[in-house]
């Protein structure tokens, strides 16, 4: 099953669940709930990448299993969606989905700006505690020791992504920082959280044992996930076909590869200008001179490069993987369609 049929799949029961869950608390919130209700509005457009790869791992090694795990999937999307939402606050977004994050919609309800982003912290929080709630569903047929090793994988996420949030935030008061520093940004708060936990939480759920196969799973959602992540910090800046750059990273402080790349290879000015951009809002002018700023210096090609390096590994791995033929072309497409040109 590719992910856009699993998203239709999976958001059937998911938001089955959030009817349900509205319904618990209106009770308690009354006229109030409507903080409740906003969860599904946020949640309506989501690709469910973490749900599809647990289970598609739990696919690859447990195809014979019939056991129901969607609560255990609805856990990872919970906390997903716990994680936007803080995420929003954090970078003061106004929009997620194409519609207005927890806070800014709050805000324009009841038109105060401070309780609007307490009130989404602590719809967050619910969204998070639901998600360990969904945990503790016993799936049939499932074994304890089963879920209790899935049930680490997500743990050990839930740690690492803060992790790599930490970092991502604090970032923000440092430039430059080195790539290896970047690198390890990214493989907590993306390729961890995204790829190597989902996966190894579904085979865990299908009591896959070999220790070897276990590492290969590891190295390919690193790989991937690594790639992923490149790949999207290059393209809010090197956008093909397109006439304008978004830079939305860039006015954020973020620290990227390819900000690292000219913090390492560009003059003195260079360097001095990219510090002075870094976390302001930039005009058009702005971004016509970072764009040719990143192309003078091989950045574009050098992030192009690298992030195919990284799906080029991630299509070696899978090739030394136990799984079904099937099962490598489907993940073997997902690389290729990942990959910049």
């Amino acid at each position: 099953m590719h992910l856009h049929e699993y998203a239709a799949y999976f958001d059937e029961k998911f938001h089955t669940y959030l009817d349900q869950q509205i319904a618990r608390t209106q009770p308690i919130l009354k006229e109030r709930n409507f903080y409740i209700a906003y969860i599904k509005e946020i949640s309506q457009k989501g690709k469910r990448v973490r749900p599809y790869n647990v289970a598609l791992t739990f696919w690859w090694y447990g195809s014979w299993i019939t056991s129901d795990i969607s609560a255990f999937l609805i856990a990872f999307e919970l906390f997903h969606t716990f994680a936007l939402i803080h995420d929003d606050w954090i970078d003061h977004a106004d929009m997620r989905r194409s519609v207005p994050t927890c806070h800014k919609h709050y805000e324009q309800k009841i038109g105060n700006s401070h309780i609007a982003a307490s009130q989404a912290i602590l719809v967050g929080d619910i969204c998070f505690s639901r998600a360990y709630e969904q945990m503790e569903i016993q799936p049939q047929w499932i074994k304890s020791e089963r879920l209790s090793a899935a049930r680490g994988h997500f743990h050990k996420m839930v740690q690492e992504v803060v992790w790599g949030q930490m970092l991502d935030v604090d970032f923000m008061l440092w430039n430059p920082v080195s790539i290896d520093a970047v690198t390890t940004k990214s493989y907590y708060k993306t390729a961890s959280y995204t790829f190597v936990r989902p996966f190894l939480a579904g085979a865990a759920l299908a009591w896959l044992t070999d220790p070897q196969e276990l590492e290969k799973i590891k190295k390919l959602g690193k790989e991937i996930g690594i790639g992923y992540q490149m790949r999207d910090d290059l393209l809010d800046m090197y956008k093909p076909h397109q006439d304008k750059s978004v830079f939305n990273d860039l006015q954020e402080g973020q620290q990227t590869v390819l900000t690292q790349y000219v913090f390492d290879n560009g003059t003195k000015e260079q360097k001095k200008f990219l510090r002075e951009k870094m976390g302001t809002l930039l005009s058009d002018q702005d971004k016509q001179d970072l764009t040719h700023l990143f192309t003078v210096l091989w950045a574009f090609d050098y992030g192009i490069q690298t992030t195919n390096g990284y799906l080029d590994q991630a299509s070696q791995t899978l090739q030394t993987m136990n799984i079904t033929y099937e099962a490598r072309i489907k993940c073997e497409n997902l690389i290729q369609l990942l990959r910049v040109n």
